[in-house]
């Protein structure tokens, strides 16, 4: 458990609190407005991709930041989805389940690297925070979109 606040702890100020807001509008996404999903999902996203090197960082002191970078393109992508998502967009099924294919391949990446060493463990499981973190907010998004499309709100009668 200490080690999981350790990596909180980890990242940057402005990625928590965006995180913890996705995480907020998403569950309360039907009090909230779509609005709100939509800033702060983009925010994130730009947080990602084109800062990946600022906000992800370097994994080590003997490589370059793209690593970070890729990341960040992956991790907007799941922010993307997430906002598909939360929308019910038509076909909203394919980026999530994309999504969380490509953080397979991630995860099956930094779990070699993790093995070998090749970069430093904070941020190994700095990243694997993130990446749970993502799929587990898509997973939600599907699970709770099916469950509506299947029971809709309006339709329940008491």
């Amino acid at each position: 458990m200490t080690q999981i606040w350790l990596i909180i702890r980890k990242l940057k100020w402005l990625e928590k609190v965006f995180l913890s807001i996705v995480f907020i509008s998403i569950v309360f996404r039907y009090s909230f407005g779509t609005i709100n999903i939509i800033v702060i999902g983009l925010l994130l996203s730009i947080l990602y991709f084109p800062f990946g090197f600022l906000y992800i960082g370097k994994p080590s002191s003997n490589h370059s930041y793209i690593t970070s970078i890729i990341l960040g393109l992956f991790y907007a992508l799941g922010v993307t989805s997430l906002i598909y998502g939360a929308f019910v967009v038509e076909g909203y099924e394919v980026p999530l389940i994309m999504t969380g294919f490509f953080f397979l391949i991630i995860l099956i990446y930094l779990t070699f690297k993790l093995k070998s060493n090749a970069y430093t463990n904070d941020y190994i499981y700095a990243q694997f925070f993130r990446l749970s973190y993502l799929i587990a907010t898509n997973l939600f998004v599907l699970l709770t979109n099916l469950l509506h499309t299947k029971y809709p709100p309006f339709m329940i009668q008491f």
